[in-house]
């Protein structure tokens, strides 16, 4: 069961987040036509792997830490495989990454200056809430994590986990 909660309540989360209100913002998904339309390939490509990302991610949460994304059900112990090993928020890098790839496979200027403001309200919530959060429940196994992981830009081969 919190497999299935992990997997469903991201997927209607980011579902609204960088799907509802985008179309929204955008009047519906539009595929420039002619030779233009092929900012839709990797505009797709970026929101395939954002969507992989998350789903990854909400995964781990359930398998590993016992919980979910949200803030009313965290999970119970400290995550570090999969992505975590080489970005410290792997589930809002995937739901930045359609933000931007929806921008990109539509050439829609409104749905960039949101997928630019997720960014913002993304980094404000991590730095002033989630991270200060994460530091009161896991203490120095979270700074030993924070010292070796980056914020927001991966790099790959990450270091030996916590």
């Amino acid at each position: 069961m919190l497999r299935l909660k992990a997997v469903l309540l991201p997927l209607f989360l980011h579902g609204l987040v960088v799907g509802i209100i985008p179309w929204w913002i955008a009047g519906g998904f539009h595929i420039p036509e002619g030779p233009l339309g092929l900012v839709a390939i990797p505009g797709t490509l970026l929101g395939i792997g954002g969507a992989a990302l998350i789903f990854w991610t909400s995964l781990l949460f359930a398998d590993v830490g016992r919980g979910t994304l949200l803030i009313f059900d965290p999970p119970k112990k400290f995550v570090v495989q999969g992505p975590f090993r080489w970005i410290r928020h792997p589930i809002y890098t995937g739901a930045l990454l359609i933000a931007f790839g929806e921008a990109l496979a539509t050439l829609s200027f409104g749905l960039l200056i949101y997928a630019v403001c997720l960014v913002v309200v993304a980094h404000l919530n991590v730095v002033f809430v989630e991270e200060p959060v994460l530091r009161k429940r896991f203490g120095d196994l979270y700074d030993v994590y924070c010292a070796k992981v980056p914020r927001w830009i991966p790099w790959m081969g990450g270091p030996d986990a916590p």
